[in-house]
Parts: structure tokens; C-alpha cells; sequence
């Protein structure tokens, strides 16, 4: 009871003994929060790294898989040419030889170079008259020893190559 009274009664023994306290409950506190919070900065730290090499090898990875659909791409595109190439040559002789305009013709694909036959014929007073033709109706392009018309060599050439570019895109991985 007398270190009770002793304590009370004088103040400086009192804030000693406060302080004391405090400081007791400070270097205790601020130790084990100081503890708490470098286990959890360690733990941060392992997750950040963790996730930094899975990132480097998902970029690695992506990386690999680009240049590997790069060189597919590449060797596609040049298998692609030399078919377009060969395929052209097989349409140059086509286009000479008469042979597109003949299938042209026959397909019917070819109306917009039909051309009116206008025959006629001089009577013996000098007057002209039309000789039985259909004014409304238009008459195939004879293709028997004629050349193939500038305008069926382009068309031809513009399919093949629209052809060419369809079958490429379609071609590619992921289409």
C-alpha cells in the first residue's frame, strides 16, 4: 500500500512511471507492426516477382508464336505468288490462244461485247436498206480466228488475282 501512496502522492514518480509505460508499450507495439509489416512486404515482393516471370514468358512465348505465324505467313506468301504466277502464264496462253473469250462467249459472261449486226444492202436506185436484222437483238462476237478484245483479257486477269487474294485471306491461320 505504501508504493501505492508513494506513487500517487508524488507526480514526477507518476509521469516516470507513464512514460515508462508508453515506452514499454511502443518499442513492443512498434517491433511486432514493424515484423507484420516486412513479412508482408516480403510476400508482396514474391508475388510481384512471381508474376514478372510469368509475364516475361507469356512475352517470350507471344513473341515465338508471332515469328512462327511471320515465317508461316511468309512462305504462304510465296507459295501463293508462284501459284498466281504459273496461274497467270496458264491464262496468258489461254487469252492468245482465244480459248477465254470462247469460254467467255459461251457462258454467256461476255453480253456486254455483243454487237449489233447491221447488215446492208444497195438497191440499184443507190438507196440503202437493212437486210433482215433485228433492230432490238444483238449477235455474238464471232471467236473463230479473232483475237481476244482488250477488255476480256483484263476482266480475266482481275478474277484470277481477286481469286488469289480470296484464297490467300482464307489461307491465313485464325480466318
Amino acid at each position: 500500500m505504501w508504493l501505492i501512496k508513494l506513487i500517487v502522492s508524488n507526480p514526477t514518480i507518476l509521469v516516470l512511471l507513464l512514460l515508462a509505460t508508453f515506452g514499454l508499450g511502443f518499442s513492443t507495439g512498434g517491433s511486432f507492426s514493424w515484423y507484420v509489416q516486412s513479412v508482408r512486404l516480403d510476400k508482396a515482393n514474391v508475388a510481384k516477382e512471381k508474376v514478372d516471370q510469368e509475364f516475361s514468358k507469356y512475352r517470350i512465348d507471344q513473341q515465338t508464336a508471332f515469328l512462327k505465324l511471320e515465317e508461316t505467313n511468309r512462305a504462304n506468301a510465296q507459295e501463293s505468288g508462284r501459284l498466281f504466277e504459273a496461274q497467270k502464264k496458264e491464262l496468258e496462253k489461254a487469252n492468245k490462244s482465244g480459248e477465254t473469250y470462247k469460254r467467255c462467249v459461251t457462258a454467256g459472261k461476255c453480253d456486254g461485247l455483243r454487237v449489233k449486226q447491221n447488215l446492208s444492202c444497195t438497191t440499184n436506185n443507190g438507196v440503202q436498206t437493212n437486210a433482215g436484222t433485228d433492230e432490238g437483238g444483238s449477235d455474238a462476237i464471232s471467236v473463230i480466228g479473232g483475237s481476244t478484245p482488250p477488255v476480256v483479257i483484263d476482266c480475266s486477269e482481275t478474277t484470277l488475282t481477286l481469286n488469289r487474294l480470296q484464297s490467300a485471306i482464307e489461307g491465313q491461320p485464325g480466318y
